[in-house]
């Protein structure tokens, strides 16, 4: 059985189907450069894994790490009393 051709691989998400993208991809996703997304991948705050040279992501981690800044940004902050 040969690996798939580029063509043969689904666009909606099927049981066992991984959705690996490229930096350019994730840059599109969130709006920013591909020139960021290497710098934040590089000081290890995007999840990603590398093949070779290459880093790819994983959508589904991109989707996830997303969700997780927005829970964090949106927590209140904890208030501090002073001290007398």
């Amino acid at each position: 059985m040969s690996a798939p051709s580029p063509r043969e691989v689904p666009d909606a998400p099927v049981a066992g189907y991984v959705e690996v993208i490229t930096a350019d991809e994730v840059a599109a996703l969130l709006r920013m450069t591909p020139a960021w997304v290497y710098a934040e991948t590089r000081r290890n705050r995007i999840p990603h894994m590398r093949l070779g040279r290459y880093f790819r992501y994983r959508r589904s981690a991109i989707e996830a790490w997303m969700s997780d800044l927005e829970e964090t940004v949106d927590a209140p902050a904890p208030i501090r009393l002073r001290q007398a």
